[in-house]
Formats: structure tokens, sequence, C-alpha cells
């Protein structure tokens, strides 16, 4: 049993006290699906890898519909790492894994099929953004593991933050 802290905190309490069996580790939430090309990847191709980790495509379902719009369509993350190889940033909101070592990215998806409403979105995204906030100031003068995929993502939303008024929404 482990206090809960955050979830980077969680997680890597997991990856440091499960006697996994394998040697590949997938992250995936409990309202994700793998596409049949992903499975098919995982069971005849993943083990003969020479990397320590691979990042795939996300996307997003909500309301019965994919999200094509608004940097949802295909959001790269890497989710199958080596074990004794990867952790999870320690943020309280967009934690990436890090991986030591090389890595590679396939064109294969998981789905996130959120079956809830418009209010439940509204209030998630209502706290990931406050967690985003909060992890913002936290950091603002401390060098952050931005590499890989969460470089890119961070680049973007350093440059969207300090765009004028025009550009952003706010």
């Amino acid at each position: 049993q482990n206090k809960w802290l955050d979830y980077s905190t969680q997680f890597n309490f997991g990856l440091d006290n499960f006697n996994f069996k394998n040697n590949w580790i997938m992250r995936i939430d409990a309202d994700e699906v793998l596409s049949k090309d992903l499975c098919d990847y995982i069971i005849n191709d993943l083990q003969n890898e020479k990397v320590n980790g691979v990042s795939i495509n996300r996307g997003v379902y909500f309301m019965g519909k994919r999200l094509m719009w608004g940097g949802y369509r295909k959001v790269k993350l890497l989710r199958l790492f080596k074990k004794g190889l990867a952790r999870l940033e320690s943020r309280k909101m967009d934690e990436h894994i890090v991986v030591q070592g090389t890595t590679i990215h396939k064109n294969f998806y998981v789905f996130d099929i959120n079956l809830n409403g418009i209010a439940w979105w509204s209030k998630k995204h209502l706290s990931y953004s406050i967690r985003e906030t909060e992890d913002y100031h936290e950091k603002m003068n401390i060098v952050s593991e931005d590499i890989g995929v969460a470089k890119n993502i961070r680049t973007f939303k350093n440059w969207y933050n300090y765009s004028p008024l025009f550009v952003r929404v706010f």
C-alpha cells in the first residue's frame, strides 16, 4: 500500500514494487482501447525490438465522435518500455514516461474512448488546467526532463503561453 500523493509518485511506486514477469511494460488507462495493428505488433514484433521504449499515437473519442482538432487528432506518447529502464516524470500534470536509452515511434493507435458527458469532461479539464498551472509556477526556474515527445509538446505550450492575445484564446 502506498499513500496517494500524485499520479507520478504512485506510478513509479508500482514500477519499483511490482514483480513484473515480462520484459516490456505498457501504460494504459481503463478507458483506452488498443487498435488491432498495435495488438499484432505487441504480440508478434515487440520482443524483437532493439530499443528501450516505443511511442505510439493516441486518439480521443468523446460523445461518440473522434476528436480531430485542438491537438487531439494524433498525440504521440511513449507507452511501451522495458522493465527497469523508465520512470514517470515527477509532475502534477502532463507527466511523460522518460526512458533510458533509445526509443522509436510506431504509427499504431491507442484510443481513449470516454463515455462521460460534457459536464464531466469540463470538470476534468478544469482540474487539469489547475494542476498544470501549479506545475508551471512550482518549476518555473527548474530545468525539466523535457526530452523526446514531451519536449515537442512543452515547446508548443511555452510558445503559446507567450504569444500575443490575438494568437491565443486568452
